[in-house]
């Protein structure tokens, strides 16, 4: 089985990183991803948002919270997890 999801979205928050009790850093963030979905009365494109809460692990979630910030347009590849 393989379990790997990429993303492309807008960040719709700022990203919050903090250290666990071992030292390792973890950013947490949300991302609005678009779908397209069909046409309005008047013609006019209708667009559905979902979005998605991303956890960032070790020096990737430094980078995160050095240079990630709201609206920033994103590529995302890791794994989905539901909880």
């Amino acid at each position: 089985m393989v379990n790997k999801v990429l993303l492309i979205g807008n960040l719709a928050s700022e990203p919050e990183v903090r250290a666990s009790q071992t030292g390792t850093y973890v950013a947490t963030v949300r991302l609005a991803t678009n779908v397209y979905a069909g046409k309005a009365e008047d013609g006019t494109a209708r667009q559905h948002t979902d979005f998605h809460h991303l956890v960032i692990f070790g020096k990737q979630a430094e980078t995160a919270g050095a240079h990630f910030h709201k609206g920033q347009l994103l590529f995302v590849e890791g794994r989905l997890r539901n909880s």
